[in-house]
């Protein structure tokens, strides 16, 4: 169903027991997945209750052995039309598919880290799956580790789960979870990586906020204080279209609005996602992008975005103007600066290439990314002309980021797998290299940090990628490492590149992971 826009789609709510590093990870508070309800008895077999009446069932829970273990895995209740894997994934809590699996998502029933169950007379029936048994019961025995096929249940929290098979992958009623921990773990803790000696600096997830869709884009409102999580629809849970600006209680992830509406082109409003945040406005509330060529604003309380649609190719980055009621708005190589209350360019520039810029309204200055021909544009905000062209190392084609840090004028641009900075003037004046692709940086002044998000390439067949994602903090006028780099599991750039937004004073860091949601 859609849920009433101005209300938070149903079906989402924030996991108890802390999670690693999915959707809007808040590093701040602790928190435990609330799945179903779990015996208690430790040395017994343990038993889950799932959205239909299933009962799941595991032999063992606790003291697993990381090197390996065959469990047994019995179920009774399960739906008589519907497919399911069994296997040991990624908790990333309710409404929130599992993943990633040991196994993977096995179709070749060949696997012994994970079963699929059809219905009887399936298609599948046979070599490739199991049928479920009378009364939608099933038997089967799987083989667990702590590690392996982008899964680390040392780092993040696991559990034995059943969840719809392919064929439905958006349906989240097959979830059932039961959570295990593998010696030397404690139950219900995940990974927090090494100790650092005393007075490093350092990072830690903290709780994970499932209730804003697939995140695209971050800001926390100076004023508000509230988090304006920009979002698209997540494919997993298919009963609910999650499109919309949403408004979030930076403290515990309560969704407080859903702005699920905006007018499209013939200025009838639709449900949109919101794809990027140009910047907030007086006292609360966002100006913001919404597909395709759509320019709206809203706040928290608001029942729809007011919004204009520009002529014109897909808007493809946005930002604020140089005066109050306008901004800047690039439609692949054409920038314009946009009066809001009617879409109509007051200024224009076509450039040579690019789609993608930040704007230093402090120095007057565009800077213009043209990722394809490896150039970086300087564009003056007086002349609305290019005064200036510099090379992008690195760029092969694959769009990372551009982001301004206030306080110097400097120039942070994600590329690939590295991060090159420019100083106000266009001089290259640092490399920054990392495990992963570049995908977003955010600057706090009062500590004179960046933050760095970067995210694995997800394609678990190459050997460069291993399903997580990183985090780094830099200083700004050194550009040292300023605390331990911090992993992010499962934060990967398949469906989307992650953003960040940090707390004035850089104690908490907003990360998104679009892929988890």
């Amino acid at each position: 169903m859609t849920p009433t826009p101005g209300t938070p789609p149903t079906g989402t709510r924030r996991p108890g027991r802390r999670l690693s590093a999915a959707a809007v990870a808040a590093l701040l508070l602790a928190a435990v997945p609330a799945g179903a309800a779990v015996s208690a008895d430790a040395s017994a077999p343990k038993s889950a209750t799932g959205p239909q009446g299933q009962k799941l069932t595991v032999s063992a829970a606790t003291g697993l052995d990381p090197a390996g273990q065959k469990i047994r895995v019995t179920g009774e209740g399960y739906g008589p039309t519907a497919g399911i894997y069994v296997a040991l994934c990624k908790d990333n809590g309710a409404n929130r598919v599992p993943s990633p699996c040991l196994g993977g998502a096995d179709m070749s029933g060949g696997s012994k880290n994970s079963q699929w169950i059809v219905p009887p007379g399936d298609p599948y029936e046979g070599e490739l799956a199991l049928p479920f048994g009378p009364g939608g019961t099933f038997d089967v025995e799987i083989e667990i580790k702590a590690k392996g096929d982008g899964l680390d249940c040392a780092d993040v929290p696991c559990s034995v789960v059943t969840r719809a098979d392919h064929r439905s992958s958006g349906d989240r009623s097959q979830d059932v979870r039961i959570p295990v921990t593998f010696a030397g773990q404690e139950p219900g803790e995940g990974g927090e990586g090494v100790d650092v000696p005393a007075g490093t600096v350092s990072y830690k997830p903290a709780a994970d906020f499932t209730s804003a869709g697939k995140p695209l884009d971050l800001l926390l409102h100076p004023d508000s204080k509230k988090l304006y999580v920009g979002a698209d629809n997540l494919p997993d849970t298919a009963d609910v279209d999650e499109r919309g600006l949403y408004v979030l209680n930076p403290a515990d992830g309560k969704a407080e609005s859903w702005i699920s509406d905006a007018p499209g082109s013939t200025g009838a409003l639709r449900a949109s996602a919101a794809a990027r945040i140009s910047g907030p406005l007086p006292g609360d509330g966002v100006v913001y992008n919404y597909p395709l060529r759509g320019v709206g604003s809203a706040k928290a309380g608001d029942a729809a975005a007011s919004g204009v649609w520009l002529a014109g190719s897909t808007i493809t980055d946005i930002a604020p103007g140089t005066a109050a009621g306008t901004v800047l708005v690039a439609q692949g190589t054409k920038l314009s600066e946009i009066a809001t209350a009617t879409g109509t360019a007051t200024r224009s520039l076509t450039l040579p290439g690019g789609n993608q810029f930040a704007a230093d309204h402090e120095r007057g200055a565009v800077w213009f990314s043209d990722f394809a021909a490896g150039k970086l544009h300087r564009v003056d905000l007086d002349s609305f002309a290019v005064t200036g062209s510099f090379d992008l190392p690195g760029a092969d084609g694959m769009t990372g980021f551009t982001e301004t840090d206030p306080a110097s004028g400097a120039v942070w641009v994600g590329v690939n797998r590295s991060v090159l900075v420019f100083d106000a003037t266009g001089k290259l004046v640092k490399t920054l290299v990392g495990k992963d692709l570049a995908r977003d940086a955010a600057f706090d002044a009062e500590s004179g940090r960046a933050f760095v998000v970067w995210q694995d390439g997800g394609d678990l067949s190459d050997p460069a990628n291993d399903n997580n994602g990183t985090l780094t903090v830099y200083g700004t006028e050194d550009f040292a490492p300023a605390a331990k780099e911090l992993s992010l599991p499962g934060n990967h750039s398949q469906s989307g590149a992650a953003a960040l937004a940090v707390e004035p004073g850089g104690a908490t860091v907003f990360v998104t992971s679009p892929a988890e949601g």
